[in-house]
């Protein structure tokens, strides 16, 4: 996967991370967390079809998550974090990123927690209220995953990433 495939890919995962229904619909706080949240949820469910791509280069995932931490470096000097604050955010980033990524992955295994319940931790920070915005979220985020098993590998190698309409998406919560 060359760069622009990767900018591509991630420049779709974000688009699809800041769409509105996500925080209208099933109430992902519009905040810095919220939105990294969303497409650390979104990039990981892309990582998982890519491992699964055949043809895909060794260092597929590798390029792709270096787009991604350079967008967070780049957002975190927009905000105006300096020099000697942003490896040290970034570095949390990172960890915060693959915690979930690793949670995500355990999610609705047999022994693990379900989808809707680490959502409820990570994106709604274990309100119990929330408990409904989860469910719609885990229905959503199994949605995204079926439609990235369908896609064909060439176009996720490409970077042609296209997501259905959020309606499609969300089935019931719009």
């Amino acid at each position: 996967m060359d760069k622009k495939a990767a900018r591509s890919l991630y420049d779709a995962i974000v688009a699809q991370a800041r769409q509105q229904e996500l925080y209208t619909h099933c109430n992902v706080p519009d905040t810095l967390d919220g939105r990294f949240e969303m497409i650390v949820l979104h990039l990981h469910d892309v990582l998982v079809r890519l491992s699964n791509c055949r043809e895909a280069e060794e260092d597929f995932n590798r390029r792709l998550l270096e787009t991604f931490f350079e967008d967070m470096e780049i957002s975190l000097r927009e905000m105006g974090i300096g020099d000697i604050s942003v490896p040290k955010k970034i570095k949390k980033m990172v960890q915060a990123a693959y915690g979930r990524f690793n949670a995500y992955t355990d999610a609705d295994k047999p022994d693990g927690v379900s989808l809707q319940k680490i959502l409820c931790r990570n994106v709604f920070s274990d309100h119990d209220a929330i408990q409904e915005p989860a469910r719609h979220l885990a229905v959503y985020a199994g949605n995204v995953q079926k439609h990235l098993r369908d896609l064909e590998d060439k176009l996720i190698l490409a970077g042609n990433l296209r997501y259905p309409g959020m309606s499609i998406l969300c089935g019931e919560v719009i």
